[in-house]
């Protein structure tokens, strides 16, 4: 729970190389709701991410975050890889996220072969 903090990006990019570390790791709950992070961030933060091999359920809230469509895209290019996902909750509910970046987003979780509940506020 980081809601409320300035968390740059680059240190959000940091703090996801090293949870690539943990291997058995199966859940992950997020809350960045007032961090100020950016597209290029988020992004880099998702293709760390994708190395978390054991990972099942994913959760996160950026509500207040400003994250541009692009770097909305690019998260799900990298969520694509989370073999193992059965359950995905985004909050997004105060960015600003435009029409053609969403259906792209959508167009990425489509790899997501196991995954069994969404959930998406945006």
């Amino acid at each position: 729970d980081v809601g409320g903090n300035a968390v740059g990006s680059e240190g959000l990019v940091r703090f996801g190389d090293h949870l690539t570390q943990f291997k058995q790791l199966t859940s992950l709950s997020l809350e960045c709701s007032e961090a100020k992070i950016d597209s290029d961030g988020l992004s880099r933060w998702g293709d760390r991410l994708r190395m978390v091999e054991q990972l099942q359920s994913l959760r996160m809230n950026f509500g207040s975050n400003w994250i541009y469509p692009e770097g909305f895209v690019r998260l799900g290019f990298h969520l694509q890889s989370l073999v193992r996902l059965t359950d995905l909750s985004l909050n997004f509910s105060n960015n600003f996220l435009d029409t053609d970046a969403v259906v792209k987003f959508g167009e990425h979780l489509g790899n997501l072969t196991r995954l069994l509940t969404l959930a998406l506020d945006v």
